[in-house]
């Protein structure tokens, strides 16, 4: 029974004009080269900040100042290496 309720709100949801703008959106995304590359930089940008927070977690000891200086999240770059250095 729970089942077939589930697949009958898959089958709603998938008539929904939002879901069907959302898949055509998708779509596009995929096909523009462009786009593609900007995501793929993003990722890559993801992955650096991740190995920074890393390497000075690696570098800190006990009693260390960390300074970061920035005028944005970075991917939220303070509270990783926040949780980073308590662990």
């Amino acid at each position: 029974m729970i089942w077939d309720k589930a697949e009958e709100l898959g089958r709603l949801i998938g008539q929904l004009p939002e879901y069907k703008a959302l898949r055509r959106a998708e779509t596009g995304l995929r096909d523009d080269q462009d786009a593609q590359s900007k995501v793929e930089l993003i990722q890559k940008l993801a992955r650096q900040m991740d190995e920074l927070v890393a390497a000075v977690v690696a570098a800190a000891h006990f009693g260390d100042h960390v300074l970061v200086m920035s005028n944005g999240g970075f991917g939220g770059v303070h509270e990783k290496l926040l949780a980073a250095l308590a662990a």
